[in-house]
């Protein structure tokens, strides 16, 4: 690949001047629709692939010339594509929906569901429009159910649930509060599972891009194995490598699978988090497992071939590469369209926001309701407050409160709410949570100012330490 991808160097003159060398130019729209033909078995007709094929062009000069993708991008569109989008017609075909409906809504998922901007998006919607007349909308699923013992519905995906289960099923504490954002993910995780596709989820943090795939594996009765690919991670954790052999003589050694092999073979879904914090030889490694063969080379074991389980799913998370968050890298392109990319919505909805710190409050019977409103105005109001920088000014690399820290007053008000009133245990779980993140008093005084305005306690959470 080119040097201009992530993580690829330049090779001297001497070494190219070895070699052969050939630049590979893009295949014409006539020679694309031959190759989907025989993708698609005949079953599209070629007026329909041209269609594809003039979509897919579009979309990608548009890419390359930054007119999508202005701030967040370059965003690859490549003949992976394409492919994908023809294959996936091939396995919904039967699935009793209308042809129209399913070449609009899986073009919308595969182009569109990447980017991030509502301009971006729109320039893909009337893309699609121009190119497909009237399309028909990806509604956001509204429930998950059982179609029968053996099926799980989400939208318009429908996934095996397996019956074998494992000792790595997440349990009951997996479970989120199905609010509209989480519904929109759930929805494409789920088609991602039937159609099996590696999936990449970008989105920043605290959006809960590895919980709504254990949660999907919790409905499902998967396996859940995750990988945190920081910078210390080593290969052989998760590839595997030799060791003394129990029981056995002085110098003998036996191998032993690694977590990603052993779950390989057992048909296990992975998630590869923040991939890319990952070093380049753990990316490497990774690569194969999103070709369509799904394999992984043992270099270290005589060059044995690992076959993945037909229920095996890989998943892989990331925040952006953005200044917010330090330390990430750009994946290559290269990888990064091997991958089945969604970015992840943010809850930002009052409503959503409600719904979940209602349903974390319950314990505390009527009063809960009342004190999820305050705390959800309050999460609200020093949001804003902080993107105004009416607070926390002075802090360079700026201050960013996510859901989480609202979970987290949650279970301090819960528990102290049983020790004192509802009031001192809501100002008090601010000024553990909120306030005493700040190290400029004025900082802490600004947010405990913010507090009382929604609801007044009568004793300080300082003189409560």
């Amino acid at each position: 690949n080119p040097t201009s991808y992530a993580g690829r160097k330049e090779l001297s003159e001497a070494m190219l001047n070895r070699f052969h060398r050939t630049y590979n130019d893009p295949y014409p729209p006539e020679e694309l629709v031959q190759i989907l033909e025989g993708v698609s078995g005949g079953k599209v007709d070629k007026k329909t692939l041209m269609q594809m094929v003039m979509f897919h062009n579009a979309i990608a000069d548009m890419a390359d010339h930054r007119q999508i993708g202005k701030r967040d991008g370059p965003y690859p569109y490549t003949l992976r594509d394409l492919l994908k989008w023809t294959e996936r017609l091939n396995k919904l075909e039967n699935t009793g929906r209308d042809i129209k409906d399913i070449i609009t809504s899986e073009g919308r998922e595969i182009y569109m569901d990447r980017l991030k901007t509502a301009a971006d998006k729109k320039a893909v919607e009337d893309t699609l429009r121009i190119n497909f007349g009237s399309a028909s909308t990806n509604e956001v699923p509204k429930r998950i159910e059982k179609k029968d013992a053996e099926t799980l519905k989400i939208g318009q995906a429908e996934i095996k649930i397996n019956s074998a289960g494992g000792p790595f099923v997440p349990g009951d504490d997996a479970k989120l509060i199905p609010i509209p954002t989480t519904m929109k993910t759930l929805g494409k995780i789920a088609k991602c599972v039937q159609v099996d596709e590696p999936m990449l989820m970008v989105g920043n943090t605290a959006a809960g891009k590895t919980s709504m795939v254990r949660f999907m594996a919790h409905l499902t009765n998967n396996n859940f194995r995750r990988f945190n690919l920081e910078h210390q991670t080593d290969v052989s954790e998760f590839i595997g490598g030799y060791i003394p052999k129990p029981g056995g003589r002085p110098g003998e050694f036996t191998w032993k699978d690694g977590i990603l092999v052993d779950a390989m073979k057992k048909g296990d879904w992975v998630v590869f988090d923040e991939i890319n914090l990952a070093q380049p030889a753990i990316l490497e490694r990774i690569n194969s497992l999103l070709d369509k063969d799904r394999t992984i080379t043992l270099t270290e074991k005589g060059n044995e071939v690992v076959h993945a389980h037909p229920n095996f799913r890989v998943f892989a998370t990331m925040n952006p590469a953005t200044q917010q968050y330090a330390g990430r890298k750009d994946l290559s392109l290269a990888m990064r369209n091997r991958f089945t990319e969604t970015w992840v919505d943010t809850i930002s909805a009052r409503d959503e926001y409600l719904d979940i710190c209602k349903a974390w409050m319950k314990k505390l019977g009527p009063d809960g309701d009342k004190v999820a409103e305050k705390m959800v105005d309050f999460h609200m109001a020093i949001t804003q407050k902080i993107e105004n920088r009416d607070i926390a000014a002075g802090v360079r690399e700026g201050k960013q409160f996510t859901i989480r820290n609202l979970k987290y007053m949650s279970r301090f008000v819960k528990e102290f709410a049983a020790e004192e009133t509802i009031g001192n245990a809501f100002y008090n779980g601010v000024y553990h949570t909120y306030a005493g993140q700040f190290a400029d008093p004025k900082d802490r005084e600004a947010t405990m100012a913010l507090a009382r305005s929604f609801l007044p306690a009568p004793l300080k959470a300082e003189e409560k330490k």
